[in-house]
């Protein structure tokens, strides 16, 4: 951990330098139970979001040879550096370190007109809604490092980076028989095909026999074949009959059955030409009704049967992805790669908590009673929601994942348990709200507001622990010089109740 003296000889050097009085003050409101270094360093991390659609180029100067790529609205990116300015053009530049796929280079941050590019962003985090293992390499085949549980925590460190599992492919067509006109399936998630376009397909403009040998003289007749009907060429040989005219060996696509037909007759007349984009099943092959993922099956083609396309396949909308991430665990720092697939397992990470099943609230991290009396300030209910001051610790004496937060409904500050003891009886009682219900429940103007620390990441500090909730928001105020007496309790004279600090007189006496 970062003690208070390393703490206030870092402060002490940086521009300007923060008086150690003050620094004293600020470290034990900002971890008042300890700072840990991968805290601490996650604060120091600068952390922006693009604002406008801006390039990422190789140098300072950002010629036009020396482009990466375009950074699109709302992807994060990492200083690495400090702003320098481009007198020239009246921009202020950055080096940044993209997180979608780690590349690095130059962004224009604002410009001199008051245009801006990138805007701070909190640190981003992740959180495990299930069980998920993680990797040395993002392969599924490499080496398993780790096992993150329900309600742990990650940095997130470069991603996502998303990948398609082998989706459905579909072409818009219509079926030569009973011409059911739909999206036929070519091929399967996992690659199979289905269905492939054929270039030796052919169509009956006008009914003509099949025959079963080509000589008219001694044939017999197979069956009629309908105007419409599509014919596979199964010889290449012409045959030319002594009436004159032409004749090929074909499949009839809808039945399968095989003999001669005519293609052109002995007065030059064609019953038979070829067919451009025809696919022919090579199984039994649905015909949906959009390209759509949930789209209804219209009618299923037998294999042999043709398909005619209207224009060239696509990716069926809605199909299976996962995501890959590159992250570090904040309980050991363990580094890897984890999967989010269908189940979501891997989730952003809210400091707004949902309360899954009723649980206490303390007044101090440590729940273990043999250890020392736990003092409980309040039960906190299903359905409540929390606001959290940092990510969630493990109590190594119990094995519960312990968070410091305080509640929505009445500003109740303390420590509460996220998970409990991980094995067979683990179960999570917290876990980060979805965006809709924190969206929710900023709009009913429960949410206790909060002052982001350096780099971006909201972590409020927290009240002095070993009293009951107090209604004062946890923040961080700059006035950190004042008179010390100003954080403790005050003695006065005077009518009605004030509130902490901004009321400065009140009746009778308390701690803030």
């Amino acid at each position: 951990e970062v003690s208070e003296e390393q703490f206030c000889d870092f402060v002490a050097q940086t521009e300007p330098p923060m008086p150690t009085d003050r620094a004293r003050v600020a470290y034990r409101r900002f971890a008042p139970n300890g700072l840990p270094l991968r805290t601490f360093v996650a604060a120091l991390a600068s952390f922006l979001r693009v604002a406008r659609e801006v390039a990422l180029t190789e140098d300072f100067e950002g010629k036009s040879v020396g482009k990466l790529r375009k950074l699109a609205v709302g992807e994060v990116v990492e200083a690495i550096g400090n702003p320098k300015e481009d007198e020239s053009l009246g921009l202020s530049r950055l080096r940044v370190r993209l997180l979608r796929d780690g590349a690095v280079g130059w962004a224009t941050a604002r410009s001199k007109a008051g245009a801006v590019y990138l805007e701070r962003a909190p640190k981003p985090y992740l959180w495990c809604a299930q069980a998920s293992s993680l990797r040395e390499m993002m392969e599924d085949a490499s080496r398993v490092t780790a096992q993150l549980i329900p309600g742990d925590v990650v940095e997130l460190m470069e991603g996502p980076h998303e990948e398609r599992l082998g989706s459905d492919r579909r072409v818009r067509g219509a079926a030569v028989f009973e011409e059911a006109v739909g999206w036929l399936q070519v091929s399967g998630r996992n690659g199979g095909v289905l269905a492939e376009i054929k270039e030796n397909v052919y169509k009956c403009g006008e009914a003509i026999a099949m025959t079963d040998v080509a000589d008219f003289s001694s044939c017999t007749m197979v069956r009629r074949i309908e105007a419409g009907e599509a014919l596979e060429l199964l010889q290449e040989e012409e045959v030319a009959p002594s009436e004159g005219g032409s004749r090929r060996k074909f499949r009839a696509c809808q039945d399968g059955r095989e003999g001669w037909v005519t293609v052109q007759g002995s007065q030059g007349k064609v019953y038979v030409r070829p067919a451009s984009r025809h696919y022919i099943c090579s199984q039994a092959t649905p015909v949906h009704m959009g390209l759509g993922a949930d789209a209804p099956v219209v009618r299923v083609l037998m294999p042999g049967e043709a398909f005619a396309a209207f224009e060239e396949p696509k990716e069926v909308s809605g199909g299976e992805s996962f995501k890959r991430y590159q992250v570090r665990s904040t309980k050991d720092g363990a580094e890897g790669w984890v999967t989010s697939g269908l189940q979501n397992e891997i989730q952003p990470w809210t400091t707004t908590y949902k309360v899954l099943r009723s649980s206490p609230l303390t007044t101090a991290f440590a729940a273990n009673e043999a250890a020392e009396p736990v003092e409980v300030v309040r039960l906190i209910e299903p359905g409540e929601f929390v606001e959290v001051a940092e990510q969630p610790r493990e109590d190594h004496s119990t094995g519960q994942l312990r968070v410091r937060c305080i509640t929505l409904r009445d500003q109740v500050a303390g420590w509460a348990t996220v998970r409990e003891a991980v094995g067979a009886g683990s179960v999570v009682l917290l876990q980060p709200a979805a965006p809709e219900e924190a969206r929710a429940a900023a709009a009913s103007g429960d949410i206790a507001p909060t002052t982001p620390i350096a780099g971006g990441g909201a972590a409020p500090s927290t009240p002095p622990a070993g009293g009951k909730g107090t209604k004062r928001p946890w923040e961080v105020k700059e006035e950190l010089d004042e008179d010390a007496q100003r954080w403790k309790g005050q003695k006065g004279k005077g009518k009605g109740k004030g509130k902490g600090m901004d009321k400065g007189k009140a009746k009778g006496k308390g701690k803030w």
